[in-house]
């Protein structure tokens, strides 16, 4: 067998095991130990199977065999020792685990072995083989009333004491296991909470609650299949176990199987029509699909039914948020915190809302708040990271700072230094990997979308991995274009990391920074050779696993490349421009017929600030009979619209002017740009698929380079297209700009019958020369990744 052949049967055998397909994937692991009997993967997959159908001193030489190949995993030892210990082998696990210590392992999971060895923390460690014949059966009833009765008042500290002595004494009583099985899983002891309740279930095997319990378990571990597997099983023993019902929903809904979610919560509905619950969990699968108002009925109907249910009101509040109900999402996230004042998860989400509110201090508090109370939140911490970014007082070395504070919490440490198997030849064909939560009609996809449409398919294949909730048409396009599609919706960071592995990618490419729905941990295992963040949101992740940032000359002077974690790799601009619509016809210049000028700036309230409204507001007052259009789907909340409207008004400029607008259609929104004849990018935080729709739709638009990456992406776009002269360098000339433009409209009126025109012919416009561009530069990386390769580094 070949090297590639022996890998790629030892993943289909993995893959058979962990659907419990256990004979066929014994077949296959068989196959490779004959080709090979030192591969330790494959010795490691035999002992699990071994394990699996019950014959744990078979399990143990292979186990052995994987930790002598591969003595620095330790995950074979931790196999080794548990396996000892199934086996009533106790020494023997003692000095082994003594020998791993010895020889530099680390981590919970032995430490673990470690307390449960020395007796100080865990009951497990007085396992008694259960085929002794001279095992007691039954322990008195007094004794089993004892036990209910302590789990029932949640003492479970004594519950660990008597259950751990009862499994001693009585090992073939399976409530002991179960009820062991039960307070270990709510002490956080996950793993030897499964070792209990798969002994409750051999014990017991028609007991459909022990059944569910151990789908719990596997669930917590992220073994979602197997804990499919057991709820089945339990539904079998009793369909009308409402709760297993609603478990079922939940890890079909983690596998990214809405629909057979939604049938399982409907089922345990129907068995228990006051089930809060399922009402609540039923509400999340439905406003994944867009079904809001359904969504809305589910959350409240939760709460009539159980109104502490936190995580029903947390829930809506989310709902709210998403639809743009921006107060009532407050509404429920301080509600959440009226009865859980220490919820680090309500208070983040609190702050997202002031992100949307355009309250951007106390967003940032919010965050650092919901991190101090739990400080390994990496979606909080990212959060504010994103947040700290639209700040127009903080330095490009503070912002690498907090993304370097972000590393060493949640990364670092990830980073298994493991080698990677990829074939180092510098001319081959290359798998490229995408991963984003914007597979989708979004602005990010809008700037991406041509690396997944028009690649060199002579030369690259291309592998989505997707973290898209709600799928649409455009996902469809980009399924449909690529090589290769992964749905790692609700998969773990390790699970997603394993994957890309096992596809050989040699280029993984992170399509999101630090937005919503990043999975920058899996990029912190380094499962790829060479790793890149671009375009979604390319301000640097401070990630020390990720090689290289994407970017150009304008937005990372090369001055200031020292900020960054990642090696800065230029392209010809920034960003690209995916159009999978057709755009409006370019009307003639508004002023010319209306007599005065309109400006407009249509993105998002949290890019501005106190000063660019200051700005505009300065702008209007200079120019005569001038209007402001703003139009983003934050001023569809009329709290919103009165706060911008605010700013304006107490400048002295008269409401009648500023024109406030919602969210349309997308043929809508681009159409709205043919009643402006000016752009106005927002600062600190500048515009960057906006400016493009403008620029597309003749509009030109006035930026001012900020000190920040962010605030430089419209400044970049101009350059590109040669009209420099749009590109203002303090706010006060950003001001005299705007005024000076508007004062000639002839200028204003060829400029917009040429833009569309410059902007198509531009590196940023033509598609297919932009991404030859950028696939230039991956083997141009490939080359020196393959070059270290064979230099040994």
């Amino acid at each position: 067998m070949t090297i590639a052949s022996i890998q790629q049967d030892t993943l289909r055998a993995k893959r058979l095991r962990q659907a419990g397909q256990f004979a066929e994937a014994k077949r296959l692991y068989l196959i490779v130990l004959q080709a090979d009997p030192t591969h330790a993967q494959a010795n490691d997959g035999m002992g699990g199977v071994e394990l699996a159908l019950g014959n744990p001193a078979a399990a143990l030489g292979f186990f052995m065999a994987a930790l002598e190949s591969d003595p620095v995993c330790s995950q074979y030892w931790i196999n080794y020792i548990e396996t000892l210990l199934q086996l009533g082998q106790l020494d023997a696990a003692r000095e082994v685990l003594a020998l791993a210590v010895q020889q530099g392992m680390h981590g919970a999971a032995l430490d673990a072995l470690m307390l449960r060895l020395d007796g100080r923390a865990h009951p497990l460690d007085a396992l008694t083989p259960l085929a002794d014949s001279n095992v007691k059966v039954e322990p008195p009833s007094d004794q089993i009333t004892e036990l209910l009765t302590l789990f029932s008042e949640k003492k479970y500290a004594d519950v660990l004491l008597v259950a751990g002595k009862m499994t001693a004494d009585y090992p073939l009583f399976a409530l002991g296991w179960k009820m062991l099985g039960a307070v270990l899983k709510l002490t956080g002891w996950h793993e030897a909470a499964l070792t209990a309740m798969q002994t409750s279930v051999v014990l017991s095997p028609f007991d459909a609650q022990a059944q569910g319990n151990l789908g719990v378990a596997f669930k917590d571990l992220g073994r979602f299949e197997e804990a499919v597997a057991s709820f089945r099983q339990a539904l079998q023993i009793n369909p009308d176990y409402a709760q297993a019902h609603c478990n079922l929903g939940a890890t079909l809904k983690a596998l990214n199987r809405p629909a057979d979610a939604e049938a399982s919560y409907r089922k345990a509905l129907q068995l228990a029509p006051d089930y809060a619950e399922a009402y609540s969990n039923l509400g999340i699968v439905l406003q994944a699909s867009g079904r809001w108002a359904d969504a809305e009925t589910c959350f409240v109907q939760a709460l009539q039914l159980k109104p502490d249910l936190l995580e029903a009101r947390s829930n809506l509040g989310h709902l709210f948020l998403e639809n743009g109900r921006f107060l009532d999402a407050e509404t429920c996230y301080r509600q959440v915190l009226q009865s859980a004042p220490d919820n680090a998860e309500a208070h983040s989400a609190l702050g997202n809302v002031y992100m949307k509110l355009d309250r951007l201090d106390e967003a940032v508090a919010c965050f650092r708040h919901a991190i101090e109370l739990k400080p390994d939140f990496v979606v909080a911490h990212s959060n504010l990271i994103f947040a700290l970014d639209l700040s127009g007082e903080l330095t490009p070395a503070t912002l690498y700072e907090e993304r370097k504070r972000w590393n060493a919490v949640h990364a670092a440490h990830l980073d298994p230094s493991r080698p990677h198997l990829n074939v180092a030849d510098a001319e081959r064909r290359l798998r490229i990997g995408y991963v984003s939560a914007d597979f989708k009609a979004h602005s990010a996809a809008y700037a991406f979308g041509n690396m997944l449409v028009n690649f060199d398919a002579g030369c690259f294949d291309v592998i989505a991995y997707s973290n898209t909730l709600v799928e649409d048409d455009l996902s469809l396009v980009f399924q449909r274009a690529v090589t290769g599609w992964r749905n790692i919706v609700g998969l773990s960071d390790e699970a997603v990391a394993c994957r890309i592995r096992e596809d050989q990618i040699d280029i993984l490419v992170d399509l999101s920074g630090h937005t919503a729905g990043n999975r920058l941990l899996v990029f912190a295992r380094k499962p790829a050779p060479i790793q890149i963040s671009a375009w979604g949101y390319a301000a640097g992740t401070g990630l020390s696993a990720m090689d290289v940032l994407f970017s150009d000359r304008v937005v990372i002077p090369p001055a200031e490349q020292a900020l960054y974690s990642e090696k800065i790799s230029y392209l010809p601009s920034l960003i690209c421009s995916f159009m999978p619509f057709n755009y409006p016809a370019v009307n003639e210049l508004p002023a010319l017929s209306a007599g005065t000028v309109t400006f407009g700036s249509f993105n998002r309230l949290v890019k501005s600030s106190e000063a660019v409204y200051a700005a505009w507001a300065k702008i209007l007052l200079a120019v005569p009979g001038s209007r402001m259009i703003l139009k983003t789907h934050e001023l569809d909340d009329a709290v919103v619209s009165a706060r911008v409207a605010g700013y304006f008004v107490r400048a002295g400029v008269e409401v009648g002017r500023i024109v406030l607008q919602g969210k349309t259609s997308r043929e809508a929104h681009l159409a709205a740009f043919n009643q402006i004849d000016i752009a106005l990018d927002p600062f600190p935080h500048g515009g960057g698929m906006t400016a493009i729709e403008g620029l597309m739709m003749g509009v030109p638009v006035i930026t001012l380079r900020w000190p920040t990456m962010v605030g430089r992406v419209s400044a970049s776009i101009m350059t590109t297209l040669g009209l420099t002269d749009w590109i203002a360098q303090t706010p006060q000339e950003y001001v005299d700009m705007a005024v000076q433009k508007a004062a000639n409209l002839q200028s204003l009126s060829a400029l917009r019958g040429r833009l569309r025109g410059i902007f198509s012919t531009s590196i940023i416009g033509d598609q297919q020369a932009y991404v030859r561009c950028v696939e230039q530069e991956y083997r141009r990386l490939w080359r020196e990744w393959c070059v270290h390769q064979s230099a040994g580094q």
